[in-house]
């Protein structure tokens, strides 16, 4: 007997790592005379000589005696230095404090300026901005949401902006530039910048670039599966390719998820080659490199509820596009875009029964055949929403234990035949109420 796990909400207890952390205190014990002693502590950037520094600290006001601070980590910067930690002088002896570390009673004289001073040692890689050569003058554009046209139709369901991914992921590589060679480049949409050389480019875009794998980004949780009698091998939301082409870079996954994945990657390879160039950065004329990388996989089977439904929609609007971009598997993978990729394997009008009293079975439709069951292989998790069709099938005559346990029979069948193909899947039921009849088989 096979049994099945149906998930429930465990609430765990929080666990708190405290890591240890330096405490000074200038007295051991506590004498009365020292309850109104007030004090500051300011932060001085202390740069080597002939250097400049950059960056601010705010200097924390009305410590009061036997109050712990914990201090905030630095924010000020040489070039061609490390921060290595703070020191302040207590009663003509220099006391080392870590940064970002807890620290109680630095004086005991009253509305006195505790100054921590910096401390800097020379970088073992001294940044050579030679690498300007390779990135300077770059602009980084990204591709416009797929949905934007169609999103500006319908304001009261949400911004697209807010689902402007490309955007997302070009903002948080250029952070990450910023950290590895010292400076931000521009960012400019797609579809709002001449095509010229020098760019970085985030996702699908209008230039023209060609791939070595099939760009079939996942829009909303529906993308191109299932239409019609067509067979989806799955394969291209998980494929990633960056390269060099006439002097512009391009960073492209066959979905969101693995865009952003292929961003993040580009970036580990820019710091690999600045470590083992010294701290210079250049790039190769051949530069390639593409792969694959791992989300999870959602797959939501059921009728129209999961499907989607077209209402109001522009005449120049698809039906298609209208249940792409508004369902719930729609929702689920925006909310979830960095980490999973959603599969829409609902069917309209679709019951859980497949005996004569089922008008349109899910399991004979072809949504269950060329989708569901192809990519049973590659799924992590299934939704299952069924039932909504097969309660109107007897709208005068009740429904009897004989109808229940067609339903359940029904119901297992769906489970067993995808589990033979992965016996991995976690099923979720949406709209079960009698769980304890699923728990076992």
């Amino acid at each position: 007997m096979r049994k099945y796990t149906i998930f429930s909400l465990l609430i765990l207890p929080l666990v708190l790592l405290i890591s240890a952390c330096d405490t000074f205190n200038e007295n051991t014990q506590k004498i009365d005379d020292n309850t109104d002693i007030i004090y500051q502590i300011q932060f001085s950037a202390n740069a080597p000589a002939g250097e400049e520094c950059t960056g601010e600290m705010t200097t924390i006001t009305d410590i009061k005696y036997d109050e712990s601070i914990k201090l905030p980590t630095n924010k000020y910067s040489v070039s061609g230095y490390e921060f290595v930690y703070w020191k302040y002088n207590q009663n003509g002896t220099w006391i080392t404090i870590q940064d970002g570390a807890v620290v109680t009673n630095l004086t005991a004289t009253n509305a006195k300026t505790v100054v921590l001073y910096a401390i800097w040692t020379k970088s073992t890689q001294e940044p050579s901005f030679t690498q300007e050569s390779a990135l300077k003058g770059y602009t980084i554009v990204y591709g416009k949401y797929e949905a934007e046209e169609v999103m500006e139709q319908y304001p009261t369901y949400a911004s697209y902006t807010e689902w402007d991914f490309n955007r997302l992921i070009a903002q948080e590589f250029n952070d990450g530039l910023f950290e590895i060679l010292g400076y931000r480049l521009p960012i400019a949409k797609d579809t709002e910048k001449t095509v010229g050389n020098n760019e970085i480019l985030i996702g699908n875009t209008n230039r023209n670039i060609a791939l070595d794998f099939v760009y079939d980004v996942q829009i909303s949780g529906a993308s191109s599966i299932g239409k019609g009698d067509y067979v989806y091998s799955g394969t291209y939301p998980f494929q990633y390719e960056i390269g060099l082409v006439d002097d512009s870079i391009y960073i492209i996954g066959g979905c969101y998820g693995t865009t952003y994945a292929a961003a993040n990657y580009f970036l580990d390879y820019l710091r690999t080659i600045q470590i083992e160039n010294n701290g210079i950065v250049e790039l190769p004329a051949d530069l390639k490199l593409s792969g694959t990388h791992d989300l999870e996989v959602i797959g939501c089977i059921g009728d129209s509820i999961t499907h989607g439904y077209e209402k109001e929609t522009p005449a120049y609007v698809a039906t298609w596009d209208a249940y792409n971009y508004f369902s719930y598997p729609a929702y689920l993978q925006r909310l979830y875009w960095k980490t999973a990729y959603v599969y829409n394997f609902g069917k309209g009008g679709t019951t859980m029964r497949s005996d004569s009293g089922g008008t349109y079975p899910y399991q004979v439709c072809y949504r269950w055949k060329n989708c569901a069951q192809s990519l049973a292989n590659i799924l992590d998790y299934v939704i299952i929403q069924l039932g909504t069709n097969d309660s109107k099938l007897f709208p005068t005559t009740p429904w009897t234990d004989e109808d229940n346990q067609q339903f359940i029979d029904d119901f297992f069948v769906l489970l067993t035949t995808l589990s033979r193909e992965n016996s991995d899947i976690k099923f979720l039921m949406s709209n079960y109420q009698n769980i304890s009849m699923v728990m076992q088989i």
